[in-house]
C-alpha cells in the first residue's frame, strides 16, 4: 500500500487482529477471554485509523457526522456498562453464596463448610465480598499463578489438586461454578460424577458485571 495508508492498515490490523487472537484463543482454550476491558488497551490505533482518514476528507459535514456517531456510541457504550456494573443483580450471587455457607454450616453443627472452586474469576470475587468465609482454590493452571492469588489471602488458599483437598475430608461441602450460559459449570459437573461424589443441590444466577452464570452446588463426599 502507499506510504500515506500504511500507518492505517497497520493502525486496523493492530485492532482487529486483537479480536482475531482473543476470540481464536477463546475457541482454543473453550473458555471466553475476550473482554471489554482487556480491549480497551488497543482502541489507540483504532482512533489513530479514524483520524488520519479524517484527515483527507475535506467534507466537513461528514466529518461531523462520523465524529457524532464516534460520540453515541462510546456514550451509549458507558451507559450500557454503568447499567451492568451497578445492576443490584450484581449482589444476589454473593448473598446467596453467604446464606448458603450460613445454611450448611447451621446443619453441620456451626462448622463452617469446605468451599471450593476452579474458578479464580468466581472465587476472587467471593473471597473479596465474602473475606471472612474461607475458600480453597484448585488451581490447574501451569506456572506459578498461586502466588499472584496470595493477594486473596488469607481468605483463599490455593491447592494444585482436587485429590490434595479431598484428602481424608468426609462430608457436605460447597462448590461454586462460572459458565458463559446457565448451564452447569464443568467443576461441579466433573466432581459429582467421581466416585464417593453426590450433587445435592444448585442454583445459577446471572451476574451482570461478568454477563455470566454463577452456580452455587451443595455436595456431599463419602
Amino acid at each position: 500500500v502507499s506510504d500515506p495508508i500504511a500507518p492505517v492498515v497497520a493502525a486496523l490490523v493492530v485492532y482487529f487482529g486483537v479480536f482475531a487472537i482473543s476470540w481464536t484463543a477463546s475457541m482454543v482454550m473453550n473458555s471466553m477471554i475476550l473482554y471489554y476491558r482487556y480491549l480497551f488497551v488497543a482502541i489507540g490505533p483504532l482512533l489513530f485509523a479514524i483520524a488520519a482518514v479524517l484527515s483527507h476528507v475535506r467534507t466537513k459535514p461528514l466529518v461531523a457526522g462520523v465524529v457524532a456517531v464516534t460520540l453515541a456510541a462510546s456514550v451509549m457504550n458507558q451507559a450500557l456498562l454503568v447499567r451492568d456494573d451497578y445492576d443490584p443483580a450484581n449482589n444476589v450471587p454473593i448473598q446467596q453464596f453467604r446464606e448458603t455457607v450460613n445454611r450448611v454450616a447451621d446443619q453441620s453443627g456451626g462448622q463452617s463448610p469446605l468451599v471450593v472452586s476452579t474458578d479464580i474469576g468466581y472465587m476472587g470475587v467471593t473471597s473479596v465480598m465474602c473475606p471472612d468465609i474461607p475458600q480453597t482454590y484448585m488451581d490447574w493452571q501451569k506456572g506459578n499463578w498461586d502466588r499472584a492469588y496470595m493477594a486473596y489471602s488469607p481468605t483463599l488458599v490455593s491447592k494444585m489438586s482436587w485429590e490434595i483437598i479431598f484428602d481424608n475430608f468426609h462430608g457436605t461441602f460447597i462448590c461454586l461454578g462460572q459458565a458463559q450460559n446457565n448451564s452447569l459449570p464443568r467443576d461441579i459437573s466433573d466432581l459429582s460424577q467421581k466416585d464417593g461424589f453426590n450433587l445435592v443441590e444448585y442454583h445459577t444466577y446471572y451476574r451482570p458485571y461478568e454477563r455470566t452464570w454463577m452456580t452455587i452446588a451443595v455436595m456431599t463426599k463419602s
